[in-house]
């Protein structure tokens, strides 16, 4: 008598998870073009990740830190702006990888940042980066065949899972040449310019991905006409960004996870049509990265027998993680920042910065915890100053939470910051958040993975009809079991006694077994 088969199934397993901590230094000299530096007021890093991969059992990260540094020199109140990149490479051991094509993500931040000026020309920086780090693959399960066999009777339950899509990728260049108002002065000398984007809105239709969103291009600027030394605008313009990416894999409520992260960016003066500098002209890339989550079905056996043969098989338990829903919601945080000396007289830039929040699910919702980080710029008594501030937050948010919930993750997006300066110094800011919710659920599965025993039943008396007394917790296959006979012919031999699930109807008192 022929044996069981086995199969194979894979599923998506998450191999790593962390942060990953990395330091890097850079100590180097202004560019020629560059007057000394008299005075630090801002530096700002920005880590950016080229390639995330995974080499045996290691997680390989390449990317490039950009540090950007304002400050004066020795005209008052003159600002100057300049850059410095610097290529970084961190390595890290992941744990016994049996993946079959793992990938990885990594998304980069800075959480500190140093500047040491050994002369006016030779800055010494210091950052801290953390390397938001996963890695995932697809695991291979060993599993009874439950294909139907004359020589072999299952009990059968279905099993879904998570199969995610391909990793589609597409970069949008953009070029755009934006008026200033009416109101706002003439550009005759730039001193930074950046572009950031806001969260986006997605809309997933057959084959088609449509994420909306908001490029903020901000510029400070000496005005032209400037009469006195010291001062500078700031423009700051709203592009709206339609992304259309088709992929035949997304489909009308399928989730879809979208990733959007700046590539080269540039903002430059530009004239206009009367020949006044009263143009903005912002040239930069998004890099879009998209993956559906599909769901695949399979069907795994509980329990078997085999006519003729007693059968022993061994049995495997499996924890079956499952996306169950995403969810975007957006909050409010009121901070007061207290006044210091010197203090603001006017704001040129207010920028936020969303450390990682923690999320614990609760009634009705989700309550977040983390840091918010916001950026000033803006004038004093004694110059340009800049200044940031980081508040702790709580907020809970209203979302729907499955019942056999396992885990929740959320990512926190800036979307705006809306500063007011008060009379003794202090500033009160209206922060606003995207945060994008996570909601995970977990099954615990048992099934039968391998046949491992086989052998001859003893002798049984032999029987051409049999009546058997069933207990109430007897079911229409623990009784074909017992006489290892084919389930549907017990159940036609006894058509009133077992309902359409194969449990006992009310009143079965007696079961008759036909064998042959």
């Amino acid at each position: 008598m022929s044996r069981p088969a086995s199969t194979q199934i894979r599923f998506p397993t998450g191999l790593l998870d962390t942060v990953l901590d990395k330091e890097t230094e850079f100590d180097g000299t202004l560019p020629d073009y560059c007057p000394d530096v008299i005075r630090l007021i801002r530096v700002d890093c920005t880590p950016y990740v080229d390639s995330c991969q995974v080499a045996d059992n290691k997680v390989q990260i390449v990317g490039r830190v950009i540090y950007d540094l304002l400050y004066e020199t020795d005209h008052r109140n003159k600002l100057r702006f300049c850059s410095f990149t610097q290529e970084f490479r961190h390595t890290a051991d992941l744990p016994k990888n049996d993946l079959e094509s793992p990938e990885a993500y990594c998304n980069a931040s800075c959480s500190k940042i140093t500047c040491r000026m050994l002369s006016p020309r030779r800055p010494v920086l210091r950052a801290r980066l953390e390397l938001h780090t996963t890695v995932s693959g697809m695991a291979a399960v060993s599993m009874l065949s439950t294909q139907d066999s004359e020589n072999c009777f299952f009990i059968k339950k279905p099993l879904r899972y998570d199969v995610p899509g391909a990793l589609y990728r597409e970069e949008f260049r953009f070029d755009e040449a934006l008026p200033l108002l009416q109101g706002e002065a003439a550009i005759g000398e730039v001193v930074f310019g950046a572009v950031s984007l806001q969260p986006p809105q997605t809309t997933v239709t057959r084959g088609n991905v449509l994420a909306k969103t908001n490029a903020v291009v901000k510029v400070l600027y000496r005005p032209e006409d400037a009469s006195r030394e010291g001062e500078y605008c700031m423009a700051v313009k709203n592009l709206p960004l339609t992304l259309s990416m088709e992929t035949p894999e997304a489909e009308e409520g399928k989730l879809c996870h979208l990733r959007l992260e700046l590539g080269a960016q540039s903002v430059l003066p530009e004239l206009d049509q009367y020949g006044e500098s009263r143009l903005l002209k912002a040239c930069f890339t998004v890099n879009a990265s998209l993956r559906s989550m599909g769901v695949g079905e399979t069907e795994v056996a509980e329990d078997l027998f085999t006519p003729g043969m007693l059968t022993t098989a061994s049995r495997k338990e499996l924890r079956i993680p499952r996306l169950a829903s995403m969810a975007d919601r957006s909050f409010t945080v009121d901070l007061k920042i207290p006044g210091e000396d010197p203090i603001f007289t006017s704001l040129y830039d207010a920028s936020l910065r969303a450390g990682k929040a923690k999320a614990v699910p609760g009634e009705g919702g989700v309550e977040l915890t983390g840091t918010l980080t916001v950026s000033l710029l803006g004038e004093s008594m004694d110059g340009i100053r800049h200044l940031d501030h980081t508040a702790e937050f709580v907020q809970f948010v209203p979302a729907e939470i499955p019942k056999d919930l396992s885990e929740v993750a959320a990512e926190i997006a800036p979307f705006e910051v809306l500063p007011t300066l008060h009379s003794d110094g202090s500033i009160s800011a209206r922060v606003i958040c995207n945060a994008t919710l996570s909601l995970r659920t977990e099954e615990q599965v048992s099934f039968l993975c391998e046949p491992v025993v086989q052998t001859e039943p003893e002798e049984e008396d032999p029987y051409s009809v049999a009546f058997f007394y069933p207990a109430k917790t007897d079911t229409l296959w623990s009784v074909a079991k017992k006489y290892r006979i084919d389930p549907a012919k017990l159940k036609a031999d006894n058509p009133s006694s077992f309902d359409e699930n194969g449990r006992l109807t009310a009143g079965t008192k007696t079961v008759t077994v036909l064998k042959g």
